[in-house]
């Protein structure tokens, strides 16, 4: 009853949709489908997966672009944070402005909170808000997996952006500080774009995390 993944770059953006699931049960999440529909549903029946859930880390064009046709093929909402409710009204622009392809439509969304669970199999997955690139960005934890699924968070070397509607460079530094920081080293981090990290390599060689402290580090509060 192990949790295993696969990244999928997709898109102009080579944005990494995951196929997250129970190696048992086959039950799968399939999380941030951006583009390439007929690829990600091939690769999921390839490995005899049972989608489950279909969720979106934030509420970008490159993230969320083929999700409304992947929910609709499986029966199933988009889970996403509230918060970014608005920002998926913004999509079809957002496609127009980086020249992106027209997103389908999201006919139906259920919320994804801060600490609530998605359920695999006898698997569960902790949803963490972690705005700051968006209002409603979270990352998705494995504490089994020893792996978070951190969106456009954190990168290799670098960090969200944070100049763009709804970014906000205070919120990304108190999710960096208080999630990503509060993990274990050896935990893997992979984001919404590029090669897979971990919380330890990014806590010693990432500029953007110098001098964020830990919550609770050295007696302070988060």
């Amino acid at each position: 009853m192990e949790i295993r993944f696969e990244a999928i770059p997709v898109g102009l953006l080579e944005t990494n949709c995951y196929l997250i699931w129970e190696d048992s049960s086959g039950s799968a999440l399939i999380l941030d489908p951006g583009d390439e529909l007929s690829r990600i549903v091939k690769r999921a029946r390839e490995l005899q997966l049972r989608v489950s859930a279909i969720a979106l880390t934030h509420a970008h064009v490159d993230h969320a672009g083929v999700a409304g046709s992947i929910a609709e093929m499986f029966g199933l909402p988009v889970l996403l944070h509230p918060a970014d409710l608005t920002l998926l009204e913004t999509i079809p622009f957002q496609a127009t402005l980086y020249g992106l392809p027209e997103p389908d439509p999201i006919h139906e969304t259920a919320p994804l909170r801060d600490g609530e669970h998605i359920v695999l199999g006898k698997q569960r997955l902790e949803v963490r808000h972690t705005p700051g690139h968006s209002p409603g960005s979270v990352c998705i934890v494995s504490q089994s997996a020893r792996t978070a699924w951190v969106g456009d968070l954190v990168f290799r070397g670098s960090v969200g952006r944070t100049d763009i509607p709804g970014g906000s460079p205070q919120d990304l530094s108190k999710s960096l500080r208080e999630v990503i920081l509060s993990l274990p080293d050896e935990f893997r981090l992979c984001p919404g774009h590029g090669p897979e990290t971990t919380v330890g390599e990014e806590r010693c060689g990432n500029p953007f995390l110098r001098g964020l402290i830990q919550p609770h580090a050295h007696g302070e509060e988060p």
